[in-house]
This record gives structure tokens, C-alpha cells and sequence, in this order.
């Protein structure tokens, strides 16, 4: 006699939210860009990974190669995913909302987070901005941002992105990464 039982959603009932980072290590002219998707318990589906060298040309304004850049590896990332997800979410790295709407141009919900320091309370408190229409209710990308949003976990998945680039490419030079972080001069710098 079997034994009933509860049956739980699979996670391509549920969907999945893909997560995209960019990341320039000035050090080496690099950019590293990474694509987690995940289910809405937050378990991994795949990561796709890239990177791009920078060319050494006094022509290029920061600006401009950045964009380039970012252009670039997002499209390199989606033509990598074998799934695809129901919404996409980035951080400020990847560039504005207004660059992302045009440039990057997702045609599933595509929202942007970013930590914000707020001094009345403990930790960093997270802004996010539909970068196009959000998704409606009835959307499967509705409720699993829900979900996401609920659970915390939309900007935990960018540092799992970046444990997963380190892991695949250990010859970078990811301890000038934290110098370049230190930089206070956001104009010159392609991460923020």
C-alpha cells in the first residue's frame, strides 16, 4: 500500500529568478561577469560565468567601456543559460536603471537592488526599482519576487556569484579587488 504524502511544487512549477553581477578588477583590465539562476527556496539551478579583458587604449573613457562591457557580458550570459528564468534581478554594479532599460533591455521583469547604510537600524536596508514594467500578480515572477523579498535573499545570491567567479577563475587578482573597492572616486570606477 503506498504511502500518501504531501506533494511539494518542483521548482519549475515554481520558477526562477536569475541574478546578474559584473565585476571589474582594474589591476588586470578585466571584467567577470556571473548569472545564478535560482528556485524560490533559493537553491541553485546553474551559474554561468564570463569574462572580458578590457582593451589597453587611451581612446576608451571609463564610461564608455564599461557600458560597452556590460552590454557585452549580459548578452554573453543569457545566450549561456540553458533555462529561461522568470525574472531577472541585478545590483548597481551592472549600471543604472535608465543604461539597463535601454542597453541590457530584459523583456521578462528585470528589477535592480542595491544596500543601502541606514543608521536607525542594524544592517543595511535594500532599495529596488523595476528597471521595466513590473510583473503582475498573476505572474509566476509576481510571487516568487514575493517570495525572495520575504525570505531575504535578494542580494545574498550576488555574493554566492562572486564565491562561484572566484572558484572558477583562482588566477584572478581578487585581493586587488577589495583595494579597488576602497577607491572613492565613483566616476573612475566601472563598479559602481
Amino acid at each position: 500500500m503506498p504511502i500518501p504524502y504531501r506533494d511539494t511544487p518542483r521548482p519549475s512549477d515554481e520558477g526562477c529568478a536569475a541574478f546578474i553581477d559584473l565585476i571589474w578588477i582594474d589591476a588586470e583590465s578585466t571584467f567577470y561577469g556571473g548569472l545564478l539562476l535560482i528556485d524560490s527556496k533559493g537553491r541553485p539551478i546553474e551559474f554561468s560565468y564570463n569574462s572580458l579583458k578590457a582593451p589597453q587604449d587611451a581612446l576608451w573613457q571609463m564610461t564608455n567601456l564599461r557600458e560597452v562591457a556590460a552590454v557585452m557580458m549580459a548578452q554573453s550570459l543569457f545566450e549561456a543559460c540553458k533555462r529561461e528564468p522568470d525574472l531577472l534581478i541585478c545590483n548597481v554594479s551592472l549600471g543604472k536603471v535608465e543604461f539597463c532599460r535601454e542597453a541590457i533591455a530584459a523583456l521578462i521583469p528585470f528589477a535592480q537592488v542595491n544596500a543601502v547604510e541606514d543608521e536607525t537600524q542594524v544592517g543595511a536596508r535594500i532599495e529596488w526599482y523595476w528597471i521595466n514594467d513590473p510583473p503582475l500578480e498573476k505572474m509566476r515572477a509576481y510571487a516568487l519576487f514575493q517570495t525572495l523579498q520575504q525570505k531575504d535573499m535578494l542580494l545574498e545570491p550576488f555574493n554566492r556569484i562572486h564565491l562561484g567567479l572566484r572558484e572558477v577563475y583562482p588566477e584572478a587578482l581578487w585581493h586587488a579587488l577589495i583595494e579597488d573597492d576602497t577607491d572613492n572616486n565613483p566616476q573612475d570606477s566601472p563598479n559602481r
